[in-house]
């Protein structure tokens, strides 16, 4: 086995890494075929059954509305989906198997990560804790792209670190600080929460590299450029097919009104986990039938006025609401099925009783990084004011990886060390 490793591991993946994402691989491709729920449909399939039945990217609000052209969300994982369909139908069998693979793939930026802001071992802690923690091994069993927006924020932060050991007058730095810009574009075209964890790394690096005029001309530009240049063909469309500057999607609106309204509980769902949207649809169908419009960035716009509506004359339960959703990200969102689960709650549980010594460990050492502080504020800040879903604090989690494996690490010196005392 030792040889066949050896044979496989490229020369930047260490033995061990290799190893570890094989591993990663098998219980990924374990769950998709015991436990993924295989028929279910989210709106991203929808929306890629019309692109490939020659309706374009169009989208009806869950029947609701005439089908319409949608920026509902960013379009690459919309794409992938599409591609799927239009290789093998309705079948999502093929294409977790495949989101396995990625997946997987992001123990090497893990190892890269850990190995980079701490140590070689940490490194490999963290691959391993990215491996084996059951939410980041099942979360490509879903239609969503949770999965790849994980490994790409795996290398936004691999990249940031390699920029904050480069000197800011180098080659190596502004060719960095371009590719950071490219997968940032990218990543935003996956999901949008990409821009906090880069933005984190922005800052950190301002407030490290001196002096500012040379940071923003090799740094901040290249970044803002080649952002700019990958989200362009998808604005440029929209502004054609929609009419409207929509750089990446037009749904912030709605999911502020779905987590503020007269009966709110700071998720999606009811506490019994039906559907809010649905069930406000029908108890107020003819207050929407006659004044949302079909336009969706006008609908977008709709929405938010009723969210901000409310929020302006109901102050104090907004409060209430924004603790609560405060809650659940730290904690447990009880509407949704999947915190109901025994190992989902046993395993975040553990997480955190290693993550906050962790915390405390990084901090002392004076090794807690500053992107890593700046990025959890900020989703912090984008997600607790508006609406809670288990998926939204998949990054913070990995963040939490990160942590709990500097609390291992601490725990295998005091071993190492008593055994060393003892001989």
């Amino acid at each position: 086995m030792k040889s066949l490793l050896s044979r496989l591991s490229p020369r930047f993946v260490p033995m061990h890494i290799l190893a570890i994402f094989l591993f990663a691989l098998i219980a990924r491709e374990a769950v998709t075929f015991l436990v993924a729920e295989l028929d279910k449909t989210f709106e991203y399939q929808l929306i890629a059954a019309n692109l490939v039945n020659g309706l374009g990217m169009s989208w009806n609000e869950w029947g609701r509305l005439p089908l319409q052209p949608t920026a509902l969300f960013p379009p690459l994982y919309i794409y992938w989906c599409a591609f799927f369909i239009w290789i093998f139908g309705q079948s999502n069998l093929v294409m977790f198997v495949v989101q396995a693979v990625v997946s997987a793939s992001g123990c090497l930026p893990a190892y890269l990560v850990g190995r980079r802001m701490f140590s070689p071992r940490i490194g490999t802690l963290f691959a391993v804790a990215y491996a084996v923690y059951p939410e980041m091994m099942y979360v490509h069993s879903r239609a969503t792209p949770e999965f790849l927006y994980v490994v790409i924020c795996l290398w936004v932060l691999h990249l940031y670190l390699l920029l904050a050991d480069n000197d800011v007058v180098s080659r190596d730095f502004v060719k960095h600080a371009w590719i950071l810009g490219f997968l940032t574009g990218a990543g935003l075209l996956v999901r949008e929460g990409v821009l906090i964890v880069s933005g984190a790394a922005g800052l950190s690096l301002i407030m490290k590299k001196r002096p500012v005029g040379l940071v923003i001309k090799n740094l901040v530009l290249p970044v803002a450029l080649a952002t700019m240049l990958v989200l362009a063909p998808w604005t440029i469309r929209n502004w054609i097919v929609q009419g409207r500057f929509i750089p990446l999607r037009s749904a912030y609106g709605l999911n502020l009104w779905m987590g503020n309204h007269e009966e709110a509980t700071g998720t999606d769902k009811t506490m019994d986990g039906r559907y809010q949207m649905g069930l406000l649809w029908e108890k107020n169908r003819e207050y929407y039938a006659r004044t949302i419009p079909n336009d969706e960035y006008d609908r977008n716009q709709f929405y938010r006025n009723e969210a901000l509506e409310y929020i302006r004359t109901h102050p104090r339960h907004y409060m209430m609401l924004t603790a609560k959703r405060l809650w659940y990200f730290v904690w447990f969102d009880p509407t949704h099925p999947l915190a109901k689960n025994r190992i989902y709650r046993a395993s975040y549980m553990l997480l955190l009783i290693l993550a906050i010594p962790g915390i405390v460990q990084a901090a002392r050492a004076r090794k807690l990084d500053a992107a890593l502080v700046i990025a959890f504020a900020g989703f912090l800040l984008l997600y607790v004011p508006v609406i809670i879903l288990p998926r939204y604090r998949i990054v913070p989690m990995m963040f939490l990886l990160l942590m709990a494996s500097v609390a291992v690490d601490w725990i295998i010196q005091r071993y190492l060390a008593g055994q060393r005392r003892r001989t």
